[in-house]
């Protein structure tokens, strides 16, 4: 009689089995972590040089108008040269008051146009403040805009012009009949110009503008008389 003989299948090791997933699912989410904190490190490093970049380029404007203010006794009311220090990496905007007494310059990166800075006269010796000079935190109130002048008149429209003024971020036009403005036609404007329509034929009108921003307004700026045309 042949031995009766019993075979015996091993059972799988169901707790090795969950060790096992459990080690491996750990070495992923290790290695996910790895990777993004790289790329984060990484993306960090590249803003920070970025940043540096529109920095070190606004610090060369701050001696430049200190030269031209100490040799003229004002800041250039044109200062093309001065904006032309930025590097093809960094586009520089900006102005100077029409009195040459302030001036603000903002800083973009051509590379990431988030990144922006600006430096202001009145607080040159703290360097470059986050934002532009219409959006900075510390954005002080703008200057009266200077120069107001007549482009082109005729018998119902009459438009005017005036001189950036710093840190402004539009204007104000006002044209009236009546020099103390009890009831003007008021124009806001994007721009260094503004025009008043609808206006009476051969008749004087007085004018004046101002600038605002987000921090508020100036003062308005001296009145011109215009009369229409007939």
């Amino acid at each position: 009689m042949e031995p009766n003989i019993q075979t015996i299948v091993p059972t799988p090791n169901k707790v090795n089995k969950k060790r096992v997933a459990f080690i491996i699912a750990g070495v992923v989410i290790a290695v996910i972590i790895i990777a993004g904190a790289a790329v984060m490190g990484i993306a960090y490093l590249q803003k920070n040089n970025i940043i540096s970049q529109v920095k070190d380029d606004l610090n060369k404007v701050i001696p430049a108008m200190a030269t031209k203010k100490a040799a003229t006794g004002a800041y250039p009311n044109t200062i093309t040269d001065v904006l032309a220090l930025s590097s093809d990496k960094v586009t520089l905007t900006g102005s100077s008051s029409f009195d040459g007494t302030s001036y603000c310059i903002s800083g973009t990166s051509n590379t990431d146009k988030s990144i922006v800075f600006h430096i202001n006269s009145s607080k040159s010796a703290d360097g470059p403040q986050s934002g532009s000079c219409d959006t900075g935190a510390d954005l002080p109130v703008p200057t009266v805009p200077g120069g107001l002048a007549v482009a082109f008149a005729t018998s119902t429209d009459v438009k005017f012009i005036w001189a950036t003024a710093t840190y402004a971020s539009g204007y104000v036009l006002q044209c009236s009949t009546d020099k103390n403005f009890t009831s003007p036609t008021v124009i806001n404007s994007a721009e260094t110009s503004g025009t008043c329509d609808k206006l009476k034929p051969n008749t004087a009108y007085y004018s004046r503008a101002k600038s605002i921003n987000k921090t508020g307004e100036s003062a308005w700026s001296l009145v011109l008389k215009i009369s229409t045309n007939n």
